[in-house]
Parts: C-alpha cells; sequence; structure tokens
C-alpha cells in the first residue's frame, strides 16, 4: 500500500509516468496532475484507504464512460484518462475538437486546451466563466497587452482567448543569447506596467483579497505539507509569524492587482506592451502583494538556477526601478516575499523537487533576495 507522497512518486514511474504536481485536499488525499509519453497530460488521485480509490474509479466511469478512470493495483492510485473530470463536462467536449490538445489539468477545477488554431480555452466550473471572461475587459492600458476574448459559452464553463505575441519572461530570463542589457530594459518595463495596473480603480462588486485572507491561503499550504509529513511544522511556523508582522505594521492601500503576478504570466516582445496572462483572479488587494510575489518568484529562478545565477537579481532591480515603490510598499512586500516563499516550498514539496530547493525557500537568509 502506498502511504506518501515519495511512493506516489515511485509508484507512478514504475508504470511510465511522471508527477508534475500534487495538490493535496485533506491528509488522506491527493489530487494528481501527471506527465505520460503517450498519452500526454492525465489526472488522477491518491488516497490513503485503496477502496476510495476504486469508488472514485467506479464514479468516474458512470458520468464519463466505461475506460474513463482505472487504478494502479492496491496503491490508492487512481487515473483518469484525459478529459476525464466529472465535475468539468464540456472538457471532453473541447478536445474532441479536431487538433485539440490538453496543456494542464487541474482536476475539478480548470483545464487548459489549445485549440488547433492556435487560441487557448479554459474551461472550468460555469459559475465562474463569466467572472474570468469580463477580467479582461477590466484592463484597458496603452502599456499592457491582455488575451483577446474570442468565444465564451457560460452555460459550458469555457471561455477562449487568442494567444499574446512574444514569450514569457521566464524564457527571456533563462534565453544565455539574451543580454542582461535586454533582460534589464523588459523588466523595467514590467515594473512600469504593473505599477500602471495598480492604478485602476478596483471593483467593488469582487470580494478583497486582504492580508488574512493571504495568510490563510499561505497557511493552508504548509500545513497540508506538514500533514503529508513533507515539512515540519516548527520549520515554517515562525516565519509565517514574522510575515504577519510585517503585513500588520500599517494598513494596506486597496489596488487593483494580478494576485498571481510571476514571470510565467508575463509576455514580452520588443517594442510591444507588455502582455499579462491568467487574469482570472484579478481584484481588489494590496499593491505590495504583486510585487513581494514576483520578487519571490525572482528569488526561486536564481534558486533554481536556470539561468546565471546573477540574471534573476538582475531582472529584479530593473522591475523595482520600472515600479518605483516607496518605503512602506517595499515594507509590506517584504512581508508577502516571506510568505510566498513559504508558500512556493510547500507547493513545491508536493512535486518531485529537490529539497535543497525546499530548504534555501524555508532559509531566507541563504541568499541575497532575504531584504528586498
Amino acid at each position: 500500500m502506498v502511504t506518501s507522497l515519495h511512493e506516489v512518486i515511485a509508484r507512478l514511474g514504475d508504470s511510465g509516468l511522471r508527477l508534475l504536481k500534487a495538490i493535496p485536499r485533506g491528509p488522506d488525499q491527493l489530487n494528481l496532475e501527471i506527465q505520460d509519453s503517450s498519452r500526454g497530460v492525465l489526472t488522477g488521485q491518491w488516497h490513503r484507504d485503496p477502496a476510495r480509490s476504486g469508488a472514485v474509479a467506479a464514479d468516474v466511469e458512470a458520468t464519463c464512460g466505461a475506460g474513463a478512470a482505472w487504478t494502479l493495483d492496491h496503491s490508492g492510485i487512481v487515473l483518469l484518462e484525459p478529459g476525464a473530470d466529472p465535475r468539468l463536462p464540456a472538457l471532453r467536449t473541447v478536445l474532441r475538437r479536431p487538433g485539440a490538445q490538453l496543456v494542464a489539468h487541474r482536476l475539478e477545477r480548470r483545464a487548459v486546451v489549445r485549440e488547433a488554431h492556435g487560441d487557448y480555452t479554459k474551461v472550468m466550473p460555469p459559475e465562474l466563466a463569466g467572472r474570468v471572461a469580463s477580467a479582461l475587459f477590466r484592463v484597458r492600458i496603452p502599456s499592457i497587452a491582455v488575451p483577446r476574448l474570442t468565444d465564451l459559452d457560460v452555460d459550458l464553463g469555457t471561455v477562449t482567448t487568442a494567444p499574446l505575441p512574444g514569450r514569457t519572461f521566464h524564457a527571456e530570463l533563462g534565453d544565455h543569447s539574451v543580454t542582461d542589457e535586454d533582460v534589464a530594459l523588459a523588466s523595467k518595463s514590467v515594473g512600469a506596467a504593473v505599477r500602471e495596473l495598480h492604478q485602476l480603480t478596483p471593483s467593488a462588486a469582487l470580494p478583497l483579497h486582504d492580508v488574512e485572507a493571504e495568510l490563510r491561503v499561505c497557511r493552508r499550504w504548509l500545513t497540508a505539507a506538514s500533514d503529508h509529513g513533507l515539512i515540519p511544522e516548527d520549520r515554517w511556523r515562525g516565519g509565517l509569524e514574522r510575515a504577519g508582522a510585517l503585513l500588520e505594521r500599517d494598513s494596506a492601500q486597496v489596488v487593483t492587482v494580478h494576485r498571481d503576478l510571476h514571470e510565467k504570466q508575463v509576455m514580452i516582445l520588443r517594442g510591444q506592451p507588455v502582455g499579462l496572462l491568467d487574469l482570472d483572479l484579478l481584484g481588489p488587494g494590496d499593491p505590495a502583494l504583486d510585487v513581494g510575489n514576483l520578487l519571490a518568484h525572482f528569488e526561486l529562478r536564481a534558486l533554481h538556477a536556470r539561468s546565471r545565477p546573477d540574471r534573476p537579481w538582475v531582472a529584479r532591480a530593473a522591475f523595482l526601478e520600472g515600479y518605483a515603490p516607496g518605503p512602506r510598499l517595499m515594507t509590506r512586500a517584504a512581508g508577502y516575499v516571506l510568505s510566498t516563499r513559504l508558500r512556493l516550498a510547500a507547493v513545491y514539496a508536493f512535486r518531485d523537487a529537490p529539497a535543497d530547493l525546499i530548504e534555501d525557500l524555508l532559509n531566507p537568509a541563504k541568499d541575497r533576495g532575504a531584504v528586498p
């Protein structure tokens, strides 16, 4: 019987599968996103009780058809065919389109499909489709490009957009043919664009994502990592308290924030506006949240060493030059850098990530990004 994430990874590997990410759904369940070299992206679940995985397989087959789910022996792992998801019934319909390719799938939450003509279709619970689509119309700033809506079906829960030109800032950082000067220019423009985003009047119709909400998300991930035996609680509790103390020093300004800003959400094309992807969480919040989240991701890339070790720091300095934050915002950003690092430690603990990366994320004093 499989009893831990590490055993889940090993059991999948024995079947020629690679875990992309695991999402905790309580101490006894994980939702899985898996890469299969022959079938592409699969989803699945692990249950501590193997009988539960058998029941899930039966339920999925009853909804999505025979053969849509199967279990791996008595491991507690149930796997779903590409597109099988009882909560996202439109996904299989979208995948039947000629040339459609499943790019990502978070079971019961969301999937992304690349259409044959290049557009991307997000499939989600129908009640979310209208909000996701409307976010695309809230950002009307000359220095920012957002995906153009090409199709919307609220009843099915599908939102289709045209791709943005250019490539992700993540790719720019990792490209050795791109000079530090070009990286700095791009990052400075990102800083200026994010500052303009934060000038937009926040929508009163959307819920405020305040400090308590952000710390709650972070605590949920860290608690799950402890529940699954991945990170001891005494390794993160003090850091989370320090983050909370930094964020409670003064009240936050409320602006329109992206809420998931990192370098994979930013598109760069020389001479063109900065592109922003995945505006699904756009809403009222603290501007320091976006700043701190992006700074923490620069640190993550430095720890990953996917580019020259100093490249993310070049980007970091230029971003701050472009955004030009004041001292109060930077104090709060320091709190969000810390909370984001802790959350990322938990997120990567649920992936097949190197142990030293998790350790470095838990120890901000180990690298030069500890002080904004």
